[in-house]
């Protein structure tokens, strides 16, 4: 994993263009719910979104190009954006009102999944929760914040990596909690 992750850094740097990526990503528009968000939240999540749209599109490209639309919801559960992409619904987010309040949105991660979706899951979730530490997304599920080796490390002897590599999107992905808790 670790050496497939250095080799999309690595195309990334030899054949990204980040700059004209950036400027190609700026003018995507996002849309956030009012429900259940004070404006305050909302407007820090809307900030995180576009931070995160620059960072990912200068890292991976200008690979997406739509709007952004996310949902909030009171319900406990996972952040998400993977699943409805994989259900024609690319670009579509949805975040939980308790963790975006939090300030612990995986704003980055789910960009990634809106740049790049796979349906794979292993392979979605694990490029998403290494793009939303290596460009320094905000403390959120699953390490908040913990560098990524160490939050993984307690998990990696149990890991049946080849079951997990047969995970299609949009199932989910069983162990430990999914939920974006705290």
């Amino acid at each position: 994993m670790k050496r497939l992750a250095r080799a999309l850094v690595l195309f990334a740097v030899l054949f990204g263009d980040a700059s004209a990526a950036k400027a190609a990503c700026s003018g995507i528009a996002i849309t956030v719910s009012k429900g259940a968000l004070s404006d305050r939240d909302r407007n820090r999540l809307e900030s995180q979104l576009r931070t995160a749209v620059d960072k990912v599109c200068g890292w991976w490209g200008a690979t997406y190009s739509g709007r952004l639309s996310v949902d909030i919801s009171t319900q406990p559960g996972p952040s998400m954006a993977l699943v409805p992409a994989w259900r024609g619904q690319r670009g579509h987010m949805l975040f939980r009102a308790r963790v975006v309040s939090k300030g612990q949105a995986a704003s980055v991660h789910e960009v990634t999944h809106v740049f790049a979706p796979n349906a794979n899951r292993f392979l979605a979730e694990g490029l998403a929760v290494y793009a939303h530490e290596y460009l320094r997304g905000p403390p959120a599920y699953p390490n908040f914040g913990r560098p990524l080796h160490a939050a993984a490390r307690p998990y990696a002897k149990q890991a049946d990596i080849v079951a997990l590599e047969r995970i299609a999107t949009p199932d989910r992905l069983q162990g430990g909690s999914l939920d974006d808790r705290e």
